[in-house]
C-alpha cells in the first residue's frame, strides 16, 4: 500500500500545493495560523471525555473543507485514518461480545474516530509542507511550556508534577531538532546541544528520552558517516545492519548511563529504581514496563477478542502488580483488593492496550503504523540529509510510544504521522 505512492503522477506528486476552493484556506494553511493553533493546545472541555480546544477547531476546519480534503489528502493518509475508524469499529463489536461498560466503549471507540479524522485535517493543512509542518510542530511544543508556566489544568494530571517526564522533555528536543534541521550547517554544533540535552535527560529522571535521543544522535552519525545523498530502495540487509546496529547503540548507552551513575549524574533516586529492577526475578524490562508484560501475557490468553472496554481481567491485574513488586506476595494480595478503583486492564501501551480491549483486529492499526514507522525509520539511516535527525526522533518516538505509552495522544500521532508522510514524500520525489 505505501509503496504505491513511490510512483509519478500519483495523489503524492502534487500533494505540496493542493487546489483549494475554501475562502479560509489560504488564511488557515498559513504557518503563522498553525504555530497559534497547535501553541494552544492544552485547555480542553469534557463533552464525551476530554476534549482539546484545538481539537475542536481542527474538527471545524475538516467539517468546512471536507471537499478540498477529498481532493488532495493522498490515499495513504486516507488509509491510515481508515484503520484508526476500523479499530473504533472492533471496539463497538468486541465489546458486545465480551459485555464491556458502554460509556467505556464509546469513549474508545469515539477516540479513535476523532483521531482518524483529525490526522486527516492535520495532514491537508499540513499537505507535506515543511514550514507548515514545522510550524505546527514548534506550536505543540510551546503548549507545554504555556501550560507548565502558566499552571493551566489539563487531562494529564500528573504533568505538573513531572513536566519535563510528560511533555517539556521531548518538546525540548524536538525544537532542538528542528533547529538543527533549519540550519544545517551547523548541525554539527547542535549535536553538542543534543549531548546535553542527553545528560539533562537523565538528570531528570527520564530513561526513555535518554535512550531515544542517543539512538536517534547516533542514527544520525551513521548517516552522516555512511548514508547516501539519494535514498535507497528499503531492502532487508538494510534492516539487518539497522538492528545489529540499535543493539549496539543500546549497549554504548548503558555503557554510558553506567559512566554517568559512576560520577554521581544520574539521580539517586534512578539509580535506586534502575538496581530494584535489574535485580528483579522478572528480569529488567518486565519490571520496567510490567503492565506492558502483563498485557502481553493476556492477549496471548484472548486473542481474538480481548477482555472489553473497562474490564479489568484479574490475570492481568495480578501479574501486572506480581511485576511491579518483585513478586512479594503479601504486596500482590493487598493490592488486587484494589482491583475495582481501575478502569481498564493495565497495558501502557497503545497496540497493547487495543489488543487487549479488542482483540487482535484492534491492533491492526497499530501494528501497520509500527511496519510504515520501523520502514522510514531505516530508509532515514541510510540517507544523508538535513531532514534526517528529526525524521530519526520521531520515529523512534512513535515506535517507543505505540509500543510502550498509554494513549493515543491523538494530536501527537497526527502530527508524527503527517511528518513521517513528509519525509516519505521527499524521498520519493528525490528518486523520481
Amino acid at each position: 500500500m505505501i509503496e504505491n505512492t513511490a510512483h509519478p503522477g500519483q495523489n503524492i506528486s502534487t500533494n505540496l500545493r493542493p487546489p483549494s476552493s475554501g475562502f479560509l484556506a489560504p488564511f488557515i494553511r498559513n504557518p503563522l495560523f498553525l504555530f497559534l493553533l497547535f501553541a494552544s493546545y492544552g485547555p480542553s472541555v469534557n463533552i464525551v471525555g476530554q476534549l482539546r480546544v484545538t481539537e475542536i477547531v481542527l474538527l471545524f476546519i475538516g467539517v468546512l473543507h471536507i471537499k478540498d480534503m477529498s481532493r488532495s489528502i493522498s490515499r495513504n493518509e486516507i488509509f491510515f485514518a481508515a484503520m484508526f475508524v476500523f479499530t473504533a469499529l472492533c471496539y463497538v463489536f468486541f465489546d458486545v461480545i465480551n459485555q464491556g461498560i458502554t460509556a467505556s466503549t464509546l469513549k474508545r471507540a469515539g477516540s479513535y474516530i476523532l483521531l482518524g479524522a483529525e490526522f486527516l485535517v492535520i495532514a491537508w493543512l499540513i499537505s507535506k509542507n515543511r514550514s507548515r509542518m514545522f510550524a505546527a510542530l514548534l506550536g505543540f511544543c510551546l503548549s507545554f511550556f504555556i501550560v507548565y508556566i502558566f499552571g493551566i489544568s489539563i487531562p494529564n494530571n500528573n504533568f505538573h508534577n513531572v513536566p519535563w517526564l510528560v511533555g517539556m522533555g521531548k518538546a525540548m528536543t524536538i525544537i532542538t531538532f528542528i533547529a538543527m534541521v533549519c540550519l544545517p550547517r551547523l548541525r554539527y554544533v547542535f549535536i553538542a546541544l543534543i549531548v546535553i540535552l542527553i545528560i539533562t535527560h537523565i538528570m531528570m529522571g527520564s530513561r526513555h528520552l535518554f535512550l531515544l535521543t542517543s539512538s536517534a544522535l547516533f542514527l544520525f552519525i551513521f548517516s552522516e558517516i555512511f548514508g547516501s545523498k539519494t535514498p535507497q530502495k528499503f531492502h532487508f540487509r538494510q534492516l539487518g545492519l539497522i538492528v545489529v546496529l540499535l543493539v549496539g547503540i543500546i549497549s554504548l548507552v548503558w555503557v554510558s548511563y553506567l559512566s554517568l551513575s559512576a560520577i554521581n549524574i544520574v539521580p539517586q533516586n534512578i539509580a535506586n529504581k534502575m538496581e530494584r529492577q535489574m535485580n528483579s526475578p522478572y528480569g529488567l524490562i518486565s519490571t520496567a514496563r510490567p503492565d506492558v508484560a502483563a498485557a502481553v501475557i493476556g492477549v496471548a490468553k484472548k486473542p481474538l477478542t480481548g477482555y472489553g472496554s473497562g474490564v479489568v481481567d484479574r490475570d492481568i491485574f495480578r501479574n501486572f502488580n506480581k511485576f511491579y513488586y518483585r513478586g512479594d506476595d503479601n504486596i500482590v494480595s493487598k493490592q488486587m483488593l484494589l482491583i475495582d478503583q481501575w478502569e481498564s486492564s493495565p497495558s501502557h501501551s497503545h497496540l497493547f492496550g487495543a489488543w487487549v480491549d479488542a482483540g487482535f483486529l484492534a491492533s491492526i492499526a497499530w501494528i501497520l503504523v509500527v511496519l510504515f514507522t520501523a520502514k522510514i525509520l531505516i530508509q532515514a539511516s541510510f540517507y544523508r540529509t538535513p531532514l534526517t535527525p528529526l525524521t530519526l526522533f520521531a520515529s523512534l518516538t512513535m515506535l517507543w510510544d505505540v509500543i510502550f505509552s498509554p494513549g493515543p495522544n491523538r494530536i501527537e500521532v497526527g502530527l508524527i504521522l503527517a511528518l513521517l508522510f513528509m519525509a516519505l514524500y521527499r524521498m520519493q520525489i528525490t528518486k523520481t
